[in-house]
């Protein structure tokens, strides 16, 4: 502790107290002093009156035994030795009592240790409540089967104190205090004596608790950790018939067998202390550690292990020389039953690092992530996840985890950085192994997949379905379904199907057959493959939701449609559920070449058999089954997300085909309705005008999205088409082309992009039906000889003399090529979804 001597002057008030009353002796300022006398030093407080210096109202010595009381914040009260008088001083600010009494600790600590400083506070119930701050250190006695009461009474008090901790601490370290234990220790339990071994756990458990670094270091040595934690087991608070057995444990793992020789002896030491500190953590001390204690533990080990990891990462041969012993091309002098236990401890070695590192900022666990692909990483993951090895089970699952925990920080250096082919491979051998029964593993090795897999969401926006119609609907997670990333990402999905994707959902390809869907509605099936095909169903799944169209091609080769048909209607619920999963993600894909094989593949008919099998039961099935067919109506149960749009081709097959109305006379659900009423809509909004002998029959108002970008093309035309057209050319040409008819739309599966050809010709075809009210230059009878025509004299002429007028000809195609070349910038902006009006296309004569 740093102090400033002599202490800067504080203001305060003096009190003595004579006949039990506190007499004021004036207002100065206090400061605190150290006189060096004959080669001694001495501290004393002195207060000099505010009005004169020369004034001195108290000069008091810090003497031996005096015991000073801080009370109130302001106030410290001692008793003067000489006079027996008690003396307070009242200080005018919070801070100027705090900087004297550190200025008592220091002289404590340091010129007077016999005196003490104690804290007096007084609480809500009108009691007082008293901590030591500094005091004289009792120096415990040395430990004897007689006196180690003693030694715990000079202990106990001083765990709460920081000060006092500290100079027990340093008096214990350079006294060698802690050697004493292993003897009494052993001592003690020879005779038996459980009086003394209950001492000896509450002294060990006092020491611990003091939250010393140098104490613990001192505490996990070789030659006293064995004993410290044997003391342990004799709480008394424990029954003796209940008693741990932590050394047993220890004997059995404190020495730890050495795959590959430490770089140093004292990096050995450090990974003991580390072992030992965590053990004393999480299984001797869990019970009694306070947060302060178990944080301060927390830190220590988290430098031990930095000065660990570090150590082996700077070490030039370690992690080279662990790799090795992976490498065939490499001859190795131990036989092979040596070399194949130094392989399996190798792995949970690398699985040990790895669960060390997993709290350490991110840039240091890139640092060792690289420097363990670096090494050689996969060539041990390929020996311990190969089916073709001998790795043991707990091998194979240590060698899983690792997979999972670096997709999981970056899957791109799986990708990049190692052999992507070989891990896909090992982990399919993982999942579809006979051999292992482990679900567990399986799971960890789906999960493995599904993140080497999944594209990076900050990466390309959307995959495109084949009619542009792909929905961009968003996930939880905030990424886009059907995205897929940049091009080695794009690459690594290509190759994934065609390298493994048959292999991985070969137990569903099995299913594919059309005639595994005759016979009874309910199949069983071996329940030992079920776990694979549950996990591979819901990979299937999200394969779809996140390749999009790149899974199309092999999800037609292999028949997954007929899959699904299939596993719908599995009598294992989680089967069941996960096929729906399938479903579900192919209509919110929308892609129509996935949704016709579904409806081949009569998987929306299993779907919709199921649903009316369950007779409206409420459970998970059910509600999933109608969370689809909502999807499939356009009426979206997702919160916070925008609508979806109707799937016109499966509504076709619902109402036309399959007869969803049939349905209700068996079960009663609104989805039901909502299924054939969306059917109703989405055809009425398909149907277009249509012209017959010169009548068009109005069928329904164009969607709101046609009709903007036909008045955005009116307006358009309007304002900078016709400005270098003779007003007779517009109308010849209002009289010869008005007659054009809109495009139908597409249902589902159209862009919904009008081009400007179309909408003008929707355009003209409006005002040629309402017969042009309002502009009598331009009236024409829609029912008449469509080949006349109307001069600007009102003069009916036909079409052959309008032809034989050269100058109109020439008027007229150089409209019409005004019109080509404009139209072709609209619609490239009506593509883009920009609408602007006040933007003016201006025409280019040829």
């Amino acid at each position: 502790m740093d102090i400033e001597i002599p202490t800067y002057p504080r203001r305060v008030k003096v009190y003595f107290l004579e006949d039990d009353q506190w007499v004021d002796m004036g207002t100065g300022y206090c400061t605190g002093e150290i006189i060096e006398e004959d080669e001694t030093s001495n501290a004393r407080l002195t207060v000099r009156n505010e009005k004169d210096s020369d004034d001195i109202i108290l000069r008091a010595t810090v003497s031996a035994g005096i015991q000073f009381q801080k009370q109130q914040e302001t106030l410290i009260v001692w008793t003067e030795p000489a006079q027996q008088t008690d003396v307070a001083l009242s200080f005018q600010e919070a801070e100027g009592c705090a900087g004297l009494c550190d200025f008592l600790v220091h002289i404590q600590q340091t010129v007077e240790r016999t005196i003490s400083i104690l804290y007096v506070m007084r609480n809500e119930d009108g009691t007082e409540t008293t901590e030591i701050i500094a005091g004289p250190l009792v120096q415990p006695p040395n430990m004897s089967l007689g006196n180690l009461d003693a030694v715990l009474e000079c202990v106990s008090p001083l765990g709460p104190n920081k000060f006092n901790n500290e100079a027990l601490a340093r008096h214990l370290l350079n006294r060698n205090y802690l050697d004493q234990l292993p003897d009494i220790f052993a001592m003690a339990e020879d005779l038996e004596s459980l009086e003394d071994l209950h001492y000896l756990s509450q002294i060990v458990k006092v020491l611990f608790l003091m939250g010393d670094a140098g104490i613990w270091d001192a505490l996990l040595q070789d030659s006293i950790f064995e004993a410290a934690i044997g003391a342990l087991e004799y709480d008394p608070e424990v029954d003796l018939r209940q008693k741990a057995n932590y050394r047993s444990y220890l004997r059995q793992f404190d020495n730890f067998r050495q795959v590959i020789p430490l770089p140093s002896e004292g990096l050995q030491i450090k990974v003991r202390q580390a072992f030992r500190l965590e053990f004393a953590r999480d299984v001797v001390l869990s019970r009694i550690l306070d947060e302060n204690v178990q944080g301060i533990m927390n830190s220590v080990l988290f430098f031990h292990q930095s000065e660990i990891v570090a150590a082996l990462q700077t070490s030039g041969s370690f992690l080279s020389s662990l790799f090795n012993l992976y490498r065939e091309d490499i001859d190795h002098d131990q036989d092979q039953e040596t070399l194949h236990l130094q392989r399996e401890d190798g792995v949970r070695l690398v699985r040990e690092i790895w669960n060390m590192v997993k709290t350490f900022p991110l840039q240091q666990r890139a640092t060792l992530y690289s420097a363990l692909v670096k090494n050689g990483l996969f060539v041990m993951l390929r020996y311990g996840l190969g089916s073709s090895s001998s790795a043991s089970m707990s091998t194979k699952r240590a060698a899983t985890e690792l997979v999972s925990g670096l997709l999981d920080f970056d899957a791109k250096i799986v990708r990049q950085g190692g052999d992507d082919a070989a891990v896909i491979g090992v982990l399919t051998d993982l999942l579809l192994n006979d051999s292992n029964r482990d679900y567990g593993l399986k799971v960890l090795a789906s999960e493995a997949l599904r993140i080497l897999l999944e594209p990076p969401s900050e990466l390309m926006p959307s995959l495109a379905g084949p009619n542009g119609s792909q929905r961009s609907l968003q996930d939880s997670r905030g990424s886009t379904i059907g995205q897929i990333g940049s091009l080695d990402m794009h690459m690594f999905v290509l190759s994934f199907y065609e390298n493994h994707a048959k292999q991985l959902f070969g137990p569903l390809i099995r299913f594919s057959s059309e005639s595994n869907l005759e016979g009874n509605t309910d199949i069983t099936h071996d329940h030992e493959d079920d776990t694979v095909i549950e996990i591979l169903t819901d990979l299937l799944a999200f394969c779809i939701h996140h390749h999009g169209v790149r899974c199309e091609a092999f999800f037609e080769e292999n028949g997954l449609a007929w899959s699904i048909s299939h596993l719908i209607r599995f009598n294992r619920k989680a089967i069941r559920l996960a096929a729906i999963r399938c479903i579900k993600e192919a209509v919110l894909l929308s892609d129509s070449a996935i949704l016709g094989l579904l409806i081949e593949s009569r998987a929306i008919a299993s779907l919709v058999s199921v649903m009316v099998s369950l007779e409206g039961r409420n459970n998970l099935a059910t509600s999933a089954c109608i969370e689809v067919l909502y999807l499939i109506a356009g009426k979206t149960t997702f919160l916070n997300s925008s609508p979806t749009r109707p799937c016109v081709q499966i509504l076709n097959y619902l109402v036309d085909d399959y007869g969803i109305e049939n349905v209700k006379s068996k079960i009663s659900l609104p989805v039901i309705d909502a299924v054939i009423c969306a059917k109703e809509e989405a055809q009425q909004s398909s149907q277009k005008p249509s012209e017959e002998n010169g009548d068009t029959k109005h069928i329904k108002t164009p969607p709101p999205r046609v009709l903007e970008a036909k008045t955005s093309a009116k307006r358009q035309l309007e304002g900078g088409l016709y400005d270098n057209v003779s007003e007779r050319s517009r109308k010849r040409r209002a009289s010869d082309e008005g007659m054009g008819t809109a495009s139908p739309l597409q249902g589902d599966n159209s862009s919904h992009h009008m081009s400007v050809e179309e909408g003008l010709n929707d355009l003209n075809g409006e005002e040629s039906q309402s017969g042009h009210d309002g502009d009598s230059d331009t009236e024409s009878d829609s029912s008449g000889d469509m080949g006349e025509g109307t001069n600007e004299d009102g003069v009916k002429k036909s079409s052959s003399s309008s032809a034989s007028s050269s100058s109109s000809s020439s008027s007229s195609s150089l409209s019409l090529r005004t019109f080509t070349n404009a139209g072709k910038k609209l619609s490239i902006k009506f593509r883009k979804k920009k609408h602007t009006s006040d933007r003016q296309s201006k025409p280019k004569d040829d």
